[in-house]
């Protein structure tokens, strides 16, 4: 019996026993504190090697490398008229490619925007694939942190994208100087607009400064933070960034829906507008689709999976087998940044039009002042 004894208590030490233990404790893996952390699904369930989340990783590579592309497109295409000027000699004369920058179709904003969606994406690949950062929880929270932040500077580059285009491209009213500010006629309508939309973008940089700041309060492991998100403090981080896209849609409804009718400007004296002066309806429609497609990229992917899709995520973790409910959403957002593409791009053909052909007669007035010279 004394043996027997020994043999059995000298069995409960092996090894092996003592991993069936651990095993049957069932402790999560820090591949299930990422799914909470991050509020991203593994698709397809069934996948495992070198990448985190395969299916969120490869999405936001291709939103990053697309987003990237789209910057260089705006800067290299849709950025600048290319005049070509002649010494006005006649046969013979020397042609030169004149590269000319205006107010009309300037996309600085559009590049600007499509910059940061790239920084932001490469950050979630990192996020989204690397082990060693996953494994790291201070260095994961500073990186979630870091994309959070260009979340906020995102969304703000894109208002801006947005409000240049209601001032510059969204009717000549906004140039006149001779309206009174106090009046109602219907001619000042656009020109009140244009002031209340430059509130809206002062509240919008106000809610990104608040975002950021609630952010750091908000993500688990930061310096001060617990590791475990605090219940109340989490919905009102989720509010400000519900809350930064308030602004941003005024300003887009204001371009969808002009103030003043184009049938109505073309009988008004005192509107010294024309219908080509507003986007068309193509375009409209673009812009509006984006802006649909964008709202819900910008809360949460832990809002999506562990609140409001919550119920779904349980029933089908992985709905299209490869693909998430939250990788649906991304793929929603690139499907929006080719619209703003294409909406950026009717614009910059529409106003260029009336750009060369003023840079024309001004071309015509300088030939006809050297000929006299």
């Amino acid at each position: 019996m004394g043996g027997d004894a020994v043999v059995l208590n000298l069995s409960l030490t092996t090894p092996t026993y003592v991993l069936q233990k651990v095993a049957s404790l069932d402790v999560p893996s820090y591949e299930d504190e990422l799914n909470r952390t991050l509020g991203i699904i593994v698709c397809p369930e069934s996948s495992s090697g070198d990448i985190l989340f395969p299916s969120t990783f490869g999405i936001s590579l291709a939103i990053a490398l697309l987003s990237l592309l789209a910057s260089i497109l705006v800067l290299r295409r849709y950025n600048f008229l290319v005049l070509h000027e002649s010494d006005g000699l006649g046969v013979g004369s020397i042609t030169e490619h004149v590269t000319v920058y205006t107010p009309l179709t300037s996309n600085t904003f559009w590049a600007l925007y499509f910059i940061q969606v790239f920084l932001k994406h490469f950050i979630d690949t990192l996020m989204f694939g690397e082990h060693e950062i996953a494994k790291n929880r201070d260095a994961l929270a500073f990186v979630n942190y870091t994309d959070q932040v260009m979340a906020a500077l995102t969304c703000l580059s894109l208002s801006w994208a947005l409000l240049y285009q209601l001032k510059h491209r969204s009717g000549q009213a906004f140039d006149g100087d001779t309206a009174d500010m106090n009046s109602d006629s219907s001619g000042d309508i656009p020109r009140r607009v244009c002031r209340y939309a430059l509130s809206a973008e002062c509240g919008l940089v106000v809610l990104a400064i608040i975002h950021v700041i609630l952010a750091w309060f908000a993500i688990p492991n930061l310096p001060g933070n617990g590791s475990q998100d605090d219940g109340e403090l989490y919905w009102v981080f989720v509010s400000s960034c519900a809350m930064q896209q308030v602004p941003l849609l005024v300003i887009a409804f204001l371009l969808v829906v002009p103030t003043v009718s184009e049938f109505d400007v073309q009988d008004t004296k005192d509107f010294p507008l024309n219908p080509n002066s507003y986007p068309s309806y193509n375009a409209r429609a673009l812009l509006a689709t984006g802006i649909i497609l964008e709202l819900p990229h910008m809360l949460p992917a832990t809002t999506w999976t562990d609140h409001i899709l919550l119920s779904a995520t349980e029933a089908h973790r992985c709905p299209l087998y490869i693909f998430s409910w939250y990788d649906i959403i991304l793929i929603m957002y690139a499907v929006s940044l080719g619209c703003f593409v294409a909406f950026l791009r009717l614009e910059f053909l529409r106003v260029r039009e009336q750009e060369l052909y003023s840079c024309h007669i001004e071309d015509v007035d300088r030939t006809n002042n050297r000929r006299v010279l």
